[in-house]
């Protein structure tokens, strides 16, 4: 039987726009910020970030986000990054922490990122008949 997806998490670099490193300036991909608007006010999904973002915290890459126009579209509770979490993807400990935050059951959890191996970590929860290989090198699974 297949869940309900209630929730989405991101990836950051790659996936919503592209990161300056120096600067942390995230700018996004045309369409990501109305995406994510519309799976959180529109289909009512709760939406989050995972990322492997070296030593920077949640409170600090929801800045960036904000910054970047996707104010209000995420909460500190709902960003997870590899610095937070004490690993990164794609150690499958990292989604089991995301699921946590929202709380949900992997199952329920979708995730959306370009690393074919990160996607992997995430699919490791799931039956592979439920993960969807996306355009453009894109790939969305549940976790």
């Amino acid at each position: 039987m297949t869940s309900v997806i209630r929730a989405v998490f991101f990836d950051i670099g790659g996936t919503l726009g592209d990161v300056d490193g120096g600067s942390l300036l995230l700018t996004p991909y045309p369409g990501s910020v109305d995406l994510v608007r519309a799976m959180k006010n529109e289909l009512g999904l709760r939406t989050g970030i995972l990322t492997n973002a070296g030593t920077l915290r949640a409170k600090a890459v929801l800045d960036m986000l904000e910054a970047a126009g996707f104010g209000g579209l995420f909460d500190e509770a709902t960003v997870v990054t590899s610095a937070d979490a004490g690993v990164a993807k794609p150690d499958p400990a990292i989604y089991l922490l995301a699921a946590s935050r929202v709380p949900l059951l992997p199952a329920e959890c979708l995730f959306v990122g370009e690393n074919e191996g990160e996607v992997q970590g995430a699919l490791r929860h799931v039956d592979d008949d439920r993960s969807v290989q996306g355009r453009l090198g894109r790939q969305v699974v549940e976790f």
